[in-house]
């Protein structure tokens, strides 16, 4: 095997495990915030204030985002404030009404309580896997070995 060769098979294999890695940790992070919407409790937040943030969560840098800032009553009767991005065309109205999840253990975390799509997220992974496997062949066909 050839320096060149060695380089870019070291490049493909860095950037699939870096999107393993990747993987693995916003699997992780789904499955807290999906056990948190689950078993935590459900509080009702009031919007007190958002900021538009250019593209934000939305991958289109011509759409901006909002990150809103939310309040709520966590289960120890004090105040706490909350962040999301929101990617909708407009913000969340002021005092407009928002539910979330409150971990009891630690209040000051919080969720807005939303859907999740696991097909989604399934089909996510499906895509990488055939981005890999198409890519390792490409690369083969590249450095011809």
């Amino acid at each position: 095997m050839t320096t060149v060769q060695t380089v870019v098979w070291s490049c493909w294999g860095g950037f699939v495990l870096i999107m393993v890695l990747v993987s693995v940790f916003q699997l992780r992070k789904l499955r807290h915030r999906e056990k948190g919407m689950r078993t935590w409790p459900h509080v009702a937040a009031v919007v007190v204030g958002h900021q538009a943030v250019p593209g934000a969560g939305s991958g289109d840098d011509s759409l901006p985002s909002y990150l809103s800032v939310y309040q709520y009553a966590g289960p120890d009767g004090r105040t706490y404030q909350g962040k999301t991005i929101w990617s909708k065309s407009r913000p969340l109205p002021l005092r407009q009404t928002l539910p979330v999840c409150v971990n009891p253990g630690s209040p000051a975390e919080s969720y807005p309580v939303e859907k999740t799509s696991r097909a989604m997220l399934g089909c996510l992974f499906v895509v990488m896997g055939v981005f890999c496997v198409g890519s390792f062949f490409f690369v083969r066909v590249l450095v011809g070995s």
